[in-house]
Order: C-alpha cells, then sequence, then structure tokens
C-alpha cells in the first residue's frame, strides 16, 4: 500500500483483483462510499480524471477511482469491452471492497456505465450524478453535436503534441495540463491499444459498443449536461418511490 508521503498525492494506491483480473484504484476519505467513474477519452484513468476531485470530496465522503479494465494500471484481458462489461466489472469492484451501497459519480461514458449500474442494481446505489455524458444522450435517442474534442479523437495521431490539444480543449482550467500528464496519459493510451494505430483505437472509444436501447424506456426525459439522480427507496413515503429518481 502506497502512502501520502511516498507519493506526495492526497490519496492512496492500491490494487485489487477482480473476477480474475486485477484493478487499479486510488482512495481517500472515510465515510460514505463514492465510487468514480472516468470516461474514455486518450488515455483516461481513475486518477487523472478525478485527481483535482478526490481532495473535495475526501473531506466529506470515501472516493473511489478505480482505473477500468483496459485502461491505466488496470489489466487489459482479450475480452469483448462494451459499457455492460464495465458494469459487471465495477459491481464486482465493490463487492471486492465490500461496498455495499454507494454514491455514483461518472464522466461521459462513465456517467452511462454508473446510471446503468444503479438502474440495473437500484439497491446497490443511494445517487448518481452524472456529468456530460453523450453515451447517455444517445440512449435516449437525443443527438447532440459533434464537438472538437471527439473530432481530435477521430484523427488522433499518437504525438504529444495531439493529445496536449486535446487535453486544452477538454480541461476547463488549461492551466492544470502539465508535460508529465501529457506523457502518462499518452502512455497509457499506448499500452491500453497494442498493435492498433492511434486514429482507429481513438474512434473506437468515441462510441463504444452498447445496447443503448437499455435507457429510453427509464428515462425518457431529454438532459442537458450533467444531472443528479438520488434513490430514496421507500415507496411508503409521500413524494418518493423506489429505485433512482431524477432531481
Amino acid at each position: 500500500m502506497a502512502d501520502f508521503a511516498a507519493t506526495k498525492r492526497p490519496y492512496l494506491d492500491n490494487f485489487v483483483r477482480v473476477a480474475g483480473h486485477r484493478m487499479r484504484f486510488v482512495h481517500a476519505g472515510e465515510g460514505v462510499p463514492v465510487v468514480l467513474v472516468h470516461g474514455f477519452g486518450l488515455g483516461n484513468t481513475g486518477e487523472l480524471a478525478w485527481a483535482k476531485v478526490i481532495p473535495g470530496l475526501a473531506e466529506r465522503f470515501h472516493a473511489y477511482a478505480p482505473d477500468l479494465l483496459g485502461f491505466g494500471k488496470s489489466d487489459k484481458p482479450a475480452i469483448q469491452y462494451s459499457p455492460q462489461a464495465h458494469v459487471n466489472q465495477l459491481l464486482a469492484f465493490m463487492d471486492c471492497l465490500c461496498l455495499d451501497r454507494v454514491l455514483l459519480m461518472g464522466n461521459s461514458v462513465g456517467a452511462y456505465i454508473a446510471l446503468k449500474l444503479a438502474l440495473d442494481y437500484p439497491d446497490r446505489a443511494t445517487g448518481v450524478c452524472a456529468i456530460a455524458s453523450s453515451t447517455i444522450a444517445k440512449a435516449m435517442a437525443i443527438d447532440g453535436p459533434d464537438t472538437p474534442g471527439l473530432q481530435m479523437m477521430r484523427t488522433f495521431n499518437g504525438t504529444a503534441e495531439a493529445m496536449r490539444r486535446f487535453l486544452r480543449e477538454v480541461t476547463y482550467d488549461p492551466r492544470n495540463i502539465s508535460e508529465d500528464a501529457v506523457a502518462e496519459r499518452l502512455a497509457f493510451f499506448v499500452t491500453a491499444n497494442p498493435g492498433m494505430s492511434p486514429s482507429s483505437a481513438a474512434s473506437r472509444q468515441i462510441e463504444p459498443e452498447a445496447t443503448h436501447s437499455s435507457l429510453r424506456p427509464t428515462f425518457p426525459i431529454p438532459i442537458v449536461g450533467g444531472f443528479i439522480v438520488e434513490n430514496h427507496g421507500d415507496a411508503g413515503k409521500p413524494g418518493q418511490r423506489d429505485g433512482p429518481q431524477i432531481l
């Protein structure tokens, strides 16, 4: 187990074996568990996606940010990757850490994974925060714009400059983009996509294989940006019902 002094980062860095595969995760804090699910952006990992968020959450919660299978330092088995496969693996991750009921937060495809887990297993999620997810929008038959970030992923050529341009486009404050972060993301992208051309690998991440229609009957309400879903879990009280609710 790493310690704060050794890493100089405000969270711990660990591995756990989940359904036969090693998953890396960073975590910090105490109290109600919050599981953070990263998106499929170029070279993404749990740590890189949530490093600025974890310290704030750790003041009130126990925040966990795993690298999904195929990303970062987690195993990269030769399996059929899909959002549903990540849902199943994330649930197994929660089981391995004895996390019975959690708050879920996800970005982009990670938001879809978080929300799908909450819909499939409503007794395991006390709430969901979904951030900027065109994957959820498409699941609800809502077409979004072809953003500059998506265009950059399609034309990604595997260079540090292309990674730097992509991060500047998708990062709120470009001053947070260090050369170390550019190099780390580029290295993770290469190891996650062995033998593939950069543009082919990046394009595969833009629209992952998924049964998007699975959300349509449950969430027929158009959403813009982000939204919060909370599970009250007590149908006997006025104004409450079982399962996740949109606030």
